[in-house]
């Protein structure tokens, strides 16, 4: 498997820290596009009232952004939103 992970820089949005591409293709050469955005704003399984505003917020955008983040990458398979605290786990923040 092989696996590319990319920062998209040019995404501004109040709420978002970093935006990431992370690609992998296979021996199918089967590809995977997967955009993570690590939010400029701390949530979970129980969030204040400011975080869900935040968040709430972030999602009545995402539409857009996915348009225009596609225009540059294609299609993405999928949109991973992720706290804006120390990411670890994930191969495109490692």
């Amino acid at each position: 498997m092989i696996t590319f992970n990319t920062e998209i820089k040019n995404i501004r949005h109040p709420y978002i820290k970093s935006v990431r591409l992370w690609q992998s293709a296979d021996q199918t050469k089967k590809q995977k596009k997967v955009l993570i955005i690590e939010a400029a704003f701390n949530f979970g399984k129980t969030m204040s009232k400011e975080a869900e505003d935040k968040l709430m917020d972030l999602l009545i955008d995402l539409k857009k952004l996915q348009r225009d983040i596609e225009r540059y990458t294609g299609k993405l398979d999928c949109i991973d939103i992720r706290p804006g605290k120390a990411i670890h786990g994930h191969p495109a923040f490692s």
